[in-house]
């Protein structure tokens, strides 16, 4: 009788014991039930939403978290609930989570949530920083705000531009001007180059001349032949630049990719050629007194290079070579150079049969000044 009384008692203890620890399950939260996971899912589902919101740029401050993500008991679902929802960060709400409690700075500013009025905080440090701020001064003329300094800027133009064109502030496009001649060699047969700015620069192909691929369409390949007109209207003054762009793409041999000069014989003879020379490893302006004021040629042949070349009359000195829109540091890499200056007579390919060029010419224009910086860059973008 005794034992059997002993167990009895036993298993009323055990009872009770079973009954208060189901109790502190309950009271702890480590017992799950439907409903702490429905307001779990509810929370996450909200900040699916605020999240969505967000990026589609919807507006507002996400305020259906607050309710949202309250248990009954007025508490969270787990700490910094809200916050995680109201950052649209779904995967940091699940249950035993306290990846929400760390989102806000010093100042008790919500980290990441970006406003017109609000900075946000570097979490590294916990100290607010103008990345996302809507700071700056008013900005007009149609510049745009750098969130990121807080100043103004003007934004690059955006245009779709043919080749040769190039992209003005305004987003439109248009052709340097001062253009003179424009030789494309597009013509892919025949014994005629024309100019497309008017017929008046239309030349004949002399010699060992052809068609091929080009830069853009057909180019002329060169061996011992030459395109040429006897009556540029360019600046022969004292100080006046011509500007003469081109594609090429050079075989590595010395030659005279194009020249401007005088009738031989003509007065004085210290001025009546001026030439783009190819010679011994360089590349440079060559003023026929076995002279060459340039660059190195190396890195040139084998592939299509945008020339563009500023004839400057009177000083050599002061002329200029940019290459794929990059404008180059010249030196005097052979003889003494005469001053310089451009005449009526030009010829492409050769000088007049001499010192031919071996390559192909592309897209060839002549202009009676200098181009800026910025326009031979446009011009040179326009082909990629």
């Amino acid at each position: 009788m005794r034992a059997q009384g002993a167990i009895e008692y036993m298993i009323i203890i055990a009872a009770v014991l079973g009954v208060a620890a189901v109790v502190v399950l309950f009271v702890t939260g480590v017992f799950t039930t439907a409903s702490g996971s429905s307001n779990i899912n509810l929370c996450r589902e909200a900040a699916s939403n605020c999240n969505r919101d967000l990026t589609l740029g919807l507006g507002g401050a996400c305020n259906y978290c607050n309710t949202s993500c309250i248990l009954p008991n007025g508490s969270q679902v787990i700490p910094g609930a809200i916050d995680c929802c109201k950052l649209g960060k779904i995967s940091k709400i699940y249950v035993g989570s306290f990846e929400c409690t760390s989102l806000r700075c010093l100042d008790g500013t919500l980290y990441g949530q970006c406003s017109p009025s609000m900075k946000y905080c570097d979490p590294a440090t916990g100290l607010l920083r103008n990345s996302c701020v809507h700071n700056c001064p008013s900005c007009t003329g149609g510049q745009l705000c750098d969130y990121g300094t807080d100043t103004c800027y003007t934004p690059a133009p955006s245009c779709d531009c043919l080749p040769g064109e190039v992209c003005n502030p305004d987003s439109t496009c248009s052709v340097p001007s001062g253009l003179l001649l424009e030789w494309k060699f597009d013509e892919g047969s025949g014994s005629v180059i024309h100019n497309t700015t008017g017929s008046l620069y239309d030349s004949p192909i002399t010699g060992n001349v052809q068609f091929a691929s080009g830069k853009v369409n057909t180019a002329l390949s060169f061996t011992s032949g030459y395109v040429n007109v006897s009556n540029l209207a360019i600046s022969t003054t004292d100080g006046a630049r011509t500007t003469v762009t081109f594609w090429m793409y050079w075989d590595g041999t010395d030659g005279m990719a194009l020249r401007m000069y005088q009738t031989w014989g003509a007065t004085p003879s210290t001025n009546r050629n001026y030439a783009l020379w190819f010679y011994g490893g360089d590349f440079g302006f060559n003023t026929d007194n076995g002279d060459l004021f340039g660059i190195s040629s190396s890195g040139l042949s084998g592939r299509w290079v945008f020339v563009t070349a500023v004839f400057h009359n009177g000083d050599v000195l002061q002329s200029q070579i940019y290459i794929d829109g990059v404008k180059q540091i010249l030196t005097q890499r052979m003889g003494t150079s005469y001053g310089g200056y451009v005449y009526s007579k030009f010829s492409v390919g050769s000088a007049w049969g001499s010192y031919p060029f071996d390559g192909s010419i592309d897209e060839l224009r002549v202009f009676n000044r200098e181009l800026t910086q910025a326009e031979i860059t446009g011009l040179y973008n326009s082909y990629s």
